[in-house]
């Protein structure tokens, strides 16, 4: 088992290919995201998943000048993001009708300590929990659509 976008998702990503570096590299990243079994490479996509969630929200804060990119805080950036996307929703712009969506990111890294947890296994080498990671990913890869696509 590994993570992975739907089509529809994988279009976005495609559609990334050749822009420039960071958009190469996220491309790159769900690739090999991808062909990695879960059970098998823990550490691995623990590390990828990581990376993809601080390029997503670099790739939103080089588009949006109030995304503020905190390159000593992962979180800080994830919440400069959320932030931005919550004021969106209130808008009825792109993500009108997604409140539900903004609030679970928020508590996914908030309340979950999706990225302490992501860091503990990168820095620490904690035992990577693979049903931890499937969840996290299955809630955190629509922001990561999110942010590549409501620029």
């Amino acid at each position: 088992k590994s993570l992975f976008f739907t089509e529809k998702e994988g279009e976005v990503i495609e559609g990334l290919k050749g822009t420039d570096d960071l958009c190469n590299k996220i491309y790159n990243m769900v690739y090999e995201l991808s062909k990695l079994d879960l059970q098998v490479h823990r550490y691995s996509i623990a590390y990828l998943f990581r990376a993809l969630l601080e390029s997503a929200t670099k790739y939103l804060s080089q588009r949006q000048s109030s995304v503020v990119l905190d390159k000593n805080s992962l979180s800080g950036s994830i919440a400069s993001a959320l932030n931005y996307l919550g004021n969106l929703v209130g808008k009825g712009k792109p993500l009108a009708g997604k409140e539900k969506n903004v609030k679970l990111w928020r508590d996914t890294v908030n309340k979950r300590h999706m990225v302490d947890i992501l860091n503990e296994y990168v820095h620490n080498e904690q035992p990577v929990d693979a049903l931890l990671l499937q969840e996290t990913w299955n809630t955190m890869k629509g922001y990561i659509i999110t942010c590549l696509t409501v620029v």
